[in-house]
């Protein structure tokens, strides 16, 4: 495939996209909406079933060869379970569509697809990427559990000498590790993220998330490798997590309502953070922040509440309970 054409990895469940597929079961691939390639998983063997494992009807072969063959991250659109634990499970599929051109569709049918052990890596080259490298979004009960040690490696050392947020307000972002974007009632439990070459994990516009188990880290040097940042979301808990990083454990920007965060343990970062608050024009109101039985070791910070000075338009910061916070060595 051609270095500027963008690869779109999609988990649907269209039910016309869906029969179009299943008509066509005898072909790899099949021609989609707007004339572009479409290839069924199960198509290449994958039976969905949460049994069998996925990843070896495919011949096995390295996330970094099928990162090689795609300029931004592929985004991944489920509504089935998926066990996020190593994408050999469906390389075979994954190299077709990589290898074609357009805007290429990968659908997982609705099911279970488990995928052996292993860690899903980055690729190092920021040129191949976007805002994020996987993308979760427009789906509604979405699940995202790991076995075994599943991790996603976002490779960040390579790229942090590149990231000059810490020092200037205009510069360019690195990729988010995992985004999950305009999702409803998703659950994310049992998996980890190492190195991101920025935020571990974001939530942006999602309402009803119940996050647990995840294990995040990076080196305290690690620069805005915030661990979970949550954005213009609602309904969202986090509990029984681990956090050590090189920034905000927890990052609550504008826009959200009905966070609750229990048993977490932070350290070593920069603590846990409301905002930063006021950057920009038309920011959202944060209510009703509910933060429990947290530990913090060796963080720079505990708890702050953040904001911008001369912030450009008014909002609200209410409603807000922090409660039964251990705090051990502690920089501030």
């Amino acid at each position: 495939m051609e270095a500027r054409l963008r690869l779109r990895l999609l988990v649907v469940v269209v039910a016309a996209l869906c029969a179009a597929v299943a008509s066509a079961a005898s072909n790899s691939s099949v021609v989609g909406y707007h004339g572009d390639p479409t290839f069924n998983v199960r198509n290449y063997g994958a039976k969905g079933n949460g049994q069998t494992d996925d990843s070896r009807v495919a011949e096995e072969q390295s996330i970094d060869q099928a990162s090689s063959l795609v300029e931004l991250s592929p985004s991944f659109l489920a509504n089935c379970e998926v066990f996020v634990r190593d994408m050999q499970a469906l390389m075979t599929a994954w190299k077709a569509a990589c290898a074609a051109t357009g805007a290429v569709t990968l659908v997982l049918p609705p099911g279970t697809y488990y995928i052996g052990p292993g860690t899903l890596k980055a690729a190092t080259d920021l040129k191949r990427f976007g805002n994020d490298w996987v993308e979760f979004g427009w789906v509604n009960h979405l699940i995202v559990s790991g076995q075994n040690g599943a991790a996603f490696d976002g490779q960040g050392a390579a790229s942090w000498p590149f990231n000059k947020c810490p020092i200037r307000k205009d510069c360019k972002v690195l990729p988010t590790s995992v985004l999950f974007v305009n999702n409803n009632n998703m659950v994310v439990q049992n998996v980890a993220s190492v190195n991101s070459k920025f935020f571990h994990m974001a939530l942006l516009q999602c309402s009803g998330a119940k996050i647990s188990g995840v294990r995040i880290s990076a080196p305290e040097s690690s620069p805005n490798t915030d661990g979970i940042h949550i954005e213009r979301s609602n309904g969202v808990s986090i509990a029984d997590t681990t956090i050590a990083t090189g920034d905000d454990c927890i990052s609550i920007g504008q826009g959200n309502d009905n966070i609750d965060v229990a048993r977490v343990h932070c350290g070593p970062g920069h603590g846990m953070s409301v905002g930063s608050l006021g950057r920009y024009v038309g920011e959202g109101d944060v209510t009703r922040i509910h933060v429990r039985d947290m530990t913090f070791h060796g963080t720079m910070n505990g708890v702050r509440i953040k904001t911008w000075e001369n912030s450009p338009t008014k909002s609200n910061a209410a409603h807000m309970l922090f409660e039964n916070l251990v705090m051990n060595d502690l920089g501030n």
